[in-house]
């Protein structure tokens, strides 16, 4: 047995394979929800900064259903993106080509 093989290392035909099915999963939902969160975020912020006028006016209480609006919109297009990611990878993988960069 070699020091590489007691170490880990990644003999060359592996070499550029990517991620595991196993290991992108949690990826993909850890990203998902990060992008649900900054969404909600970013909806509830967009809504205050348009609709409060003032502290007495406007309905700044409805900014939550503002970003509740915006994540339930970003949480398909994720899923839409993530499909688009696999289906580019399998295609890639049956064609033989290497993603840029990777040899």
């Amino acid at each position: 047995m070699s020091s590489d093989d007691m170490h880990g290392a990644v003999s060359a035909p592996e070499a550029g394979r990517g991620l595991a099915a196993a290991d992108r999963v949690p990826l993909y939902l850890f990203g998902l929800t990060l992008l649900v969160i900054v969404a909600f975020a970013a909806g509830v912020a967009q809504f205050e900064a348009t609709e409060c006028s003032g502290p007495e006016d406007g309905e700044c209480d409805m900014a939550a259903f503002g970003g509740i609006f915006w994540a339930v919109c970003a949480f398909p297009a994720g899923v839409v993106a993530i499909v688009v990611a696999e289906v580019v990878r399998a295609v890639r993988r049956r064609t033989g080509r290497a993603p840029a960069g990777v040899r």
